[in-house]
């Protein structure tokens, strides 16, 4: 895969996953029953009018201090970084003092804040997945696969420059066993991957980290999670694509050093916006 064509797709793919956030962070309707061609120009014409007509207020206002809250939080770690040892760690601190302001005064009921909600504990016990179905999911799969490993590839080389490259072991690891859970397919996130980075996070032990403590939260904390406002988690996944939406500027880049590389940038990234990531791939 090029530059260009990994540049793009990065783009296209962030555009879509901060339109995603979009609804939840004004607490209007997710208007996820869009889907084909020019999905996203339909999507904003109606999430749009949903935010004229019936924007939620307290939800803006807690999405907006969350992010200011960790804009500011973050541009101080970076500026004493060389004087800390261990950064701040604003997405958590966020995520619980929104959980707790959400639950005490009661946001869901009072003022219709959309929350997380329940989260069952506890995991199914494992089993070798069942092959009855495999002729009617054999398109579907081949599909999973070509947008999972493209989606892994450029975020593997976006992030694989800074930090190594160890993702497509991880990959075939993590899909082998999560298929013995009942769970679905799984490929690199690049929301999550992005607040990672931006959390400090340079290393595999990271990721270890990172899977203790979703295993406990699945075992044992679930329930406290439920009061936190989705819009918190918006505000979490927006502000941290920041840096990789302001990657727009790479098509000045290929622009100036050759128009062949520029269209292959451009229209990688138009058609993952227009035609959303599996088709547009």
């Amino acid at each position: 895969m090029s530059e260009p064509f990994i540049s793009g797709f990065n783009i296209g793919a962030a555009i879509q996953v901060f339109s995603n956030q979009v609804p939840p962070f004004f607490g209007v309707d997710s208007a996820r029953d869009i889907q084909g061609a020019f999905k996203l120009p339909r999507f904003y014409v109606r999430v749009i009018g949903s935010i004229f007509r019936e924007i939620n207020w307290v939800t803006t206002a807690i999405g907006a201090a969350s992010m200011v809250f960790m804009y500011v939080v973050k541009r101080l770690n970076e500026r004493y970084k060389a004087k800390i040892r261990i950064l701040i760690p604003t997405e958590l601190i966020v995520v619980i003092i929104g959980a707790l302001v959400s639950y005490h005064l009661k946001l869901n009921e009072k003022d219709n804040v959309a929350i997380v909600g329940t989260i069952e504990c506890g995991l199914p016990k494992p089993k070798l997945p069942g092959f009855n179905q495999s002729s009617s999911l054999f398109t579907s799969s081949i599909l999973i696969d070509i947008v999972s490993l493209s989606l892994l590839i450029t975020v593997a080389k976006m992030f694989g420059q800074k930090h190594g490259y160890r993702e497509l072991f991880a990959y075939g690891m993590s899909n082998m066993i999560a298929s013995c859970f009942h769970c679905f397919p799984n490929a690199t996130s690049l929301s999550r991957s992005t607040v990672q980075d931006s959390s400090g996070g340079k290393t595999i032990l990271v990721g270890g980290f990172t899977s203790i403590i979703v295993l406990i939260v699945i075992l044992a904390l679930g329930p406290l999670f439920k009061p936190l406002p989705n819009t918190v988690l918006a505000a979490i996944i927006i502000l941290n694509l920041k840096g990789l939406l302001f990657q727009v500027k790479d098509f000045k880049y290929y622009y100036r050093i050759d128009r062949l590389e520029a269209a292959v940038w451009i229209i990688t990234c138009g058609t993952i916006v227009l035609f959303d990531v599996d088709i547009g791939l």
